[in-house]
């Protein structure tokens, strides 16, 4: 499955309300143009067999023979974590009421442009409202639960049939509990979407591959036994439901390996294996990193280095000369920075949100920037590495 992350300001060509008291506000003029970039990715998705969920700022991708997709909003109004993937390095306001109002009008602005496409795209499998939703209290968890009550209701307004995912917080009983007692309605489904690493916290770090697979292995570990819980609650639900794994990786801390022959792969294994066993789909992060040989995290690296080969995935020949092409664009980048005739300068105004960008975030995701702009960055100090 393939998931198109994307921010509330991408879709500022549709409408720009949607950047209205926003900190895209004054850069209307740069985002004006994604939601055309946007449709024609999906087609591209599509002419392959590969479905699309589309939400506000995602990206995964599995290479099998059917692929379908989802939009996830990666970046909501306010931002919805304290994390820079959530559109800014500002702090999260997403939960007061004005935010989360807004957030319903930019995602019924989406769901609109989907129907008024033609011809429509028929590989969207959905829309998963906010990315990673991180409430501050209690309190904020009943606050977000109404918000998703009220944005489901919303959508399935204009589209009943849309399937819609939520985030589950990590607190995966708790949502499935909310999504049994949604109200019976015909042809809809919510889809859970729980996102699981175990490469973080100080337990991770300690704990060796081969016994990270054992926890997702063993049917009495915690985790399946969650995932299994969790999975024949929403196949019971009214609303119909299901679980989604949204996001899941190779990557293990390098205080987990152990040196041992094929520990990544039997890690791999025994996600894909628990996956498949409780779980309706799944999203690895991500497809590619712009540095070659990363098996942990891309999923292209995974494949080629035998990590990830289940149902027939290969390398494929198109994909091995990747290498040389990525060298060839930063030989031109470096061309591009020696050269002191740079031509006439950019406007101020690009460069004011280059800074903003590369100040503010730690990734971007699917953003064209020519050659000589990056040059200017360069010799600016806005940024220090090309690729």
């Amino acid at each position: 499955m393939f998931l198109s992350q994307i921010g509330y300001y991408h879709l500022c060509g549709l409408d720009p309300s949607v950047l209205t008291n926003s900190a895209f506000h004054d850069f209307q003029f740069v985002f004006a143009g994604a939601w055309m970039r946007i449709t024609r990715a999906i087609e591209i998705a599509h002419h392959h067999g590969i479905g699309v969920l589309l939400g506000l700022l995602h990206s995964h991708l599995t290479t099998l023979p059917q692929i379908h997709g989802t939009l996830d909003l990666h970046a909501a109004p306010g931002k919805q974590n304290n994390d820079a993937h959530a559109g800014t390095s500002d702090p999260p306001t997403f939960f007061s009421k004005i935010n989360r109002k807004h957030t319903i009008h930019v995602l019924r602005i989406l769901l609109s442009a989907l129907h008024s496409l033609s011809p429509r795209l028929p590989n969207i499998i959905g829309i998963e409202l906010v990315n990673e939703p991180s409430p501050p209290s209690l309190e904020s968890h009943t606050i977000l639960k109404d918000w998703y009550a009220t944005a489901i209701k919303e959508l399935h307004t204009l589209d009943p049939s849309m399937p819609i995912y939520i985030g589950d917080c990590w607190c995966t009983d708790e949502y499935a509990e909310f999504i049994d007692s949604l109200p019976q309605e015909k042809n809809s489904l919510v889809v859970l979407d729980h996102h699981l690493y175990q490469c973080f916290t100080v337990s991770d770090i300690h704990t060796p591959a081969d016994m990270h697979a054992q926890s997702l292995s063993n049917p009495s570990a915690p985790t399946p036994q969650t995932l299994a819980r969790v999975s024949e609650k929403l196949g019971r639900a009214k609303c119909g439901a299901g679980l989604v794994i949204g996001e899941w990786s190779g990557a293990l801390n390098p205080g987990s390996m152990t040196g041992k022959a094929g520990e990544g792969k039997r890690y791999v294994e025994a996600q894909l294996g628990l996956y498949e066993k409780t779980c309706a789909g799944w999203f690895f992060w991500t497809f590619k990193k712009q540095e070659e040989g990363d098996v942990g995290w891309s999923f292209r690296d995974a494949v080629q280095g035998g990590v990830v080969g289940f149902m027939g995935l290969k390398a494929k020949d198109k994909y091995l000369g990747i290498k040389a092409r990525d060298q060839e664009r930063r030989r031109r980048a470096r061309e591009v920075e020696a050269n002191k005739g740079l031509g006439r300068p950019f406007p101020r105004r690009t460069m004011d949100l280059l800074t903003h960008i590369m100040r503010s975030c730690t990734c971007i995701l699917l953003v064209a920037v020519p050659w000589e702009i990056c040059a200017q960055a360069l010799q600016g100090g806005v940024c220090t590495r090309m690729g």
